[in-house]
C-alpha cells in the first residue's frame, strides 16, 4: 500500500518520505521477499536521498541497483533481487537436526 492507501503492484514499493534509516529498508525488504531471484522491485520515494543510501544498502545486501530512467517517475530507482538470502537458509532445517 501506499501511503495514501492505494494497493501496489508487488513489483513496486512506495517509500514516500521515508528514508531507509527510518524504516524504509524494512519495506523494501519485504516487497524483496515477494519477487523470485532475478525478478526487479521498483523504488518510488521522495527522500532526497534515497538513491544514495539504497545504492549501499544494496551493496551490503548482494541485491543490484540501478536509477530509473526519465520516463519511469514517479519511480526512481529498480532494485534487482539476487536470491542470496534465500540461498543462506536453503538446507538449513536439515542441517539443524
Amino acid at each position: 500500500m501506499t501511503p495514501h492507501g492505494t494497493p501496489l503492484d508487488a513489483a513496486t514499493v512506495d517509500l514516500g518520505d521515508l528514508g531507509l534509516e527510518g524504516g524504509a529498508r524494512l519495506l523494501l525488504r519485504r516487497a524483496l521477499d515477494r519477487v523470485p531471484a532475478g525478478g526487479e522491485v521498483a523504488v518510488a520515494g521522495s527522500d532526497p536521498a534515497l538513491v544514495v543510501h539504497l545504492t549501499a544498502w544494496c551493496r551490503r545486501e548482494g541485491h543490484t541497483v540501478r536509477p530509473a530512467g526519465p520516463g519511469d517517475a514517479p519511480v526512481r530507482a529498480r532494485v534487482r533481487q539476487s536470491g542470496i538470502a534465500a540461498a543462506r537458509w536453503a538446507g538449513a532445517e536439515r542441517a539443524a537436526g
